[in-house]
């Protein structure tokens, strides 16, 4: 249990989205008598100039050795809050999602929470872990301790698996139960990986220090994505309430019904998932934003709510997946009606797909997404070198490319016709993943991506289809 420490018995009723005054039960598998549990909430409100994680008295009741029961406060604010466990010189932490009072009716815009991607991303799902083949785990070692060495072995790791005919699969392995515990997948976690803040953003404004993302229970995506759209929401004075992958794909009412979805993250989707989508696109008076998503559409899973089961379908890929591994050859039930639905999609990997961007480009200034803004902005983050490199897709972050000629792109990346800002019809396109977590980071040098998420939200019936 190194990877995880915690989880509510009752998951499967809430998927870690909580309204204010709900009592967690929590379950650990060390004694929760000996540990010390805090509560620390996000907050970056309109007249604040820095985030910051505020800790939150708490009432708890231990229920002998491996319950404890934990109110949260009945006026917590809307927010992404950490549920922290000290024990024994080890921290353990997971992140909850909280709608407060502020926002029970008529919120500006529904949050979903991608729970599908994040449990895919767990220790034992989909994504390959940290229990790779010996020549693979010391090419790594070697890239993390010779300076500039990642640049040369990095290639060799990807054809790895064809040289060798020791491949990874994907996925690797074929299901993930949501009742267990959340156990992070250590393949993002080294020290100097996608977890610490600090290796690829010029400072980490929070003040839990700067390896929070390293704590058992966390998912990777929590910190280059979670954080920052929360925070984001908060600073700019949007109302907000949160609802999850399962509500899309059951379709329902807080889903359907809502003027405003914003999705982030998001990379995994049951069939019925990209249907009930696909409605709400169509529908009048409604908008999607897909704030920094992964690889919406690319990859097909099932969901069996009653046994709480995810599944893995396939993916588009037919033989080799992102990252060199070998794909199970089954492709997603839609095809590409993703891309049809979308007007973008996420395109299959070619020799260099993930390039290296540095700039996004404005070819649409008159459009009012960017109407007055800068036409040019520059991403930079730091190499495990220390030197700064193009960091829109530099740090991981999938993008799309234009499926419908009635799609308009406002922005790109770099002189590329890869979409940083796009608009089809009722979907607000805003990329590439990690693109929303500059204004979270390094936020004094990145304001536009709080603009920009103000006017995608409150676009005042720009969007028609």
């Amino acid at each position: 249990m190194e990877w995880a420490g915690f989880r509510d018995i009752n998951y499967r009723d809430n998927f870690g989205v909580y309204e204010a005054g709900d009592a967690l039960e929590v379950e650990a598998w060390f004694d929760v008598r000996r540990a010390e549990w805090r509560l620390f909430r996000l907050d970056w409100n309109p007249s604040s100039a820095n985030p910051n994680f505020v800790e939150v008295a708490i009432e708890q009741q231990p229920v002998g050795d491996h319950r404890i029961n934990i109110k949260l406060p009945d006026d917590a604010p809307s927010s992404a809050w950490l549920l922290v466990a000290d024990q024994a010189a080890q921290r353990f932490a997971q992140v909850i999602i909280v709608n407060g009072a502020d926002a029970k009716t008529n919120p500006e815009v529904v949050v979903v929470r991608p729970v599908f991607t994040e449990w895919g991303y767990h220790r034992h799902g989909f994504y390959w872990n940290e229990q790779r083949r010996l020549p693979d785990k010391l090419l790594g070692q070697v890239a993390e301790v010779v300076p500039g060495s990642g640049r040369v072995l990095f290639p060799l790791r990807k054809v790895w698996p064809t040289l060798l005919k020791y491949p990874y699969r994907n996925p690797a392995h074929p299901d993930i139960s949501l009742d267990g515990y959340y156990e992070t997948n250590p393949r993002w976690l080294p020290a100097g990986n996608w977890a610490a803040c600090d290796f690829y953003f010029d400072h980490s404004p929070l003040n839990l220090g700067k390896y929070y993302g390293t704590w058992p229970g966390m998912w990777t995506e929590d910190i280059k994505s979670t954080l920052p759209t929360y925070a984001l929401l908060q600073k700019a004075g949007i109302r907000f309430r949160t609802r999850t992958d399962v509500d899309v794909h059951l379709g329902s009412k807080e889903i359907t019904s809502a003027k405003v979805l914003l999705f982030y993250a998001q990379e995994l989707m049951t069939a019925e998932y990209l249907s009930n989508l696909e409605g709400i696109i169509d529908s009048p008076q409604r908008r999607v934003i897909f704030f920094g998503v992964q690889g919406i559409g690319y990859k097909e899973v099932r969901y069996d709510s009653q046994a709480g089961l995810l599944s893995f379908v396939g993916e588009r890929t037919k033989k080799i997946g992102l990252s060199g591994e070998v794909t199970n050859g089954v492709q997603p039930s839609w095809g590409r009606r993703d891309s049809e639905i979308f007007g973008f999609e996420f395109p299959d990997p070619y020799p260099n797909w993930r390039r290296m961007a540095r700039q996004l480009k404005v070819i649409y200034p008159d459009h009012w997404l960017v109407r007055g803004l800068p036409t040019e902005f520059t991403y930079e983050v730091r190499d495990p070198d220390g030197n700064l490199t193009a960091g829109l897709t530099r740090a991981g972050g999938e993008y799309f490319v234009k499926t419908r000629a009635d799609a308009e792109v406002i922005a790109t990346l770099d002189e590329t016709e890869i979409v940083g800002f796009g608009v089809c019809g009722n979907l607000v396109i805003l990329s590439p993943t990690y693109w929303p977590s500059f204004g979270f980071y390094q936020k004094d040098a990145h304001p536009e991506v709080l603009e920009v998420l103000r006017r995608a939200v409150q676009c005042n019936g720009q969007l028609k289809r």
